[in-house]
């Protein structure tokens, strides 16, 4: 006799209101999360970690197994950038930075970027990809490239771990690859 696992309940914050959750809510399609839910809007990454709390001490009845906080780094850093991880960090919630933003991560499903961005850097690059326009994310254009913007974003990771880059020194850097091979791998079980 087999028994289901069940399935993992997780929170998604974002600071974006349009990118962050079309590409994530295209990802949770694809990869039937349904228990998976994404709250987008938050600009400001301090309030970001903060609402995330909230929500996860409000589902307390049924708790998430996981509450992760999507947000971009900024260049230059934006403003309480430090304390929003540091919140973060010591009340066990899970970080998915892109330094400097949510694009970077969009730029890896297609190429290598070892070199510093600015913001308007890496929108500009993004938009040139002709997949990505105006905020807007069509994740079936980014689809079938997701493991090698994992692959490139974990090669990035141990490019600043080499030199001891930490968030928010470790641009360009994107932690989406992280939550997205979590989310991914939660299917395989």
């Amino acid at each position: 006799m087999s028994t289901r696992i069940p399935e993992k309940r997780l929170l998604i914050v974002c600071e974006g209101k349009i990118t962050e959750p079309q590409y994530l809510g295209g990802l949770r399609s694809e990869f039937r999360l349904p228990a998976v839910k994404i709250d987008g809007g938050h600009p400001d990454a301090l309030e970001l970690v903060q609402t995330a709390l909230k929500k996860r001490d409000a589902a307390e009845l049924d708790p998430y197994d996981e509450v992760w906080c999507v947000f971009d780094v900024e260049y230059p850093v934006g403003n309480g950038i430090e304390e929003a991880i540091s919140l973060a960090k010591s009340e066990n919630l899970f970080l998915a930075p892109s330094n400097p933003c949510f694009e970077l991560w969009l730029i890896l499903h297609y190429r290598d970027c070892a070199s510093h961005l600015s913001t308007s850097n890496a929108c500009s690059i993004a938009e040139g990809l002709d997949r990505y326009s105006g905020k807007h994310v069509d994740f079936s254009k980014f689809s079938n490239r997701v493991n090698a913007a994992v692959e490139r974003a974990t090669r990035l990771d141990a490019m600043h771990a080499r030199v001891g880059n930490v968030c928010p020194t470790d641009n360009p850097s994107s932690g989406v690859g992280v939550l997205v091979s979590n989310l991914i791998s939660s299917t395989r079980t």
